[in-house]
């Protein structure tokens, strides 16, 4: 019998599960324990956090073509899902989306170094008191402002960011500081290139 043979078993394994009942079965069931298996997929990959980024990292640079287009693909047929998932996102994580907007920005300016995370904002903000350092005013919303601007070279690094209103920071353009400040030296989060991945 072919059952015997391993080898043999496999590849009658393999051929079976191309075929479109097969398929179609296998999608019933993962539609009906999508929850489930989705919760230990998110188990399994924070256990093995570090592994599965290598791999990830690995997969996508050598199917960057295909990941792009399987992208493309995905967001044209989900153009309302994803509408409703982002506007949610922004609500829940406003400071991560601030975060990646100003990186996105220093990234077109061209800035020499770009590496501040929404952690680190919030330290420099906690550290001044979520005050502006140029008129002193506290407020839920301060906007980051360069020290060295990015039009002329400036970085966009904890050492070159301070919490400031947007009167103040309007007033200063790309000019110098409006007064002396010293910025926040030392931050207890590290930069997002340097951070180690938790185990």
């Amino acid at each position: 019998m072919p059952w015997k043979d391993p080898e043999k078993r496999r590849a009658a394994q393999r051929r079976r599960a191309q075929t479109p009942a097969e398929k179609e079965r296998k999608r019933a069931w993962y539609q009906a324990h999508k929850a489930q298996q989705r919760a230990k997929q998110l188990t399994r990959r924070a256990a093995n956090r570090e592994a599965y980024l290598a791999y990830m990292g690995a997969y996508n640079a050598a199917h960057r073509e295909e990941r792009r287009a399987y992208g493309k693909r995905y967001r044209e047929t989900h153009r309302e899902e994803r509408r409703i998932y982002q506007r949610a996102y922004h609500k829940a994580h406003p400071e991560v989306v601030k975060a990646s907007f100003h990186r996105r920005r220093a990234q077109q300016a061209a800035a020499g170094k770009n590496d501040l995370t929404a952690h680190q904002w919030k330290e420099i903000k906690a550290h001044y008191d979520h005050r502006c350092v140029y008129c002193g005013r506290k407020m839920k919303r301060l906007s980051q402002d360069h020290i060295t601007p990015l039009s002329k070279g400036g970085s966009h690094t904890a050492s070159n960011i301070l919490p400031a209103c947007k009167s103040c920071n309007s007033k200063k353009n790309n000019k110098a500081v409006l007064k002396p400040i010293q910025p926040v030296l030392f931050l207890l989060a590290p930069s997002h290139k340097s951070r180690k991945i938790k185990k």
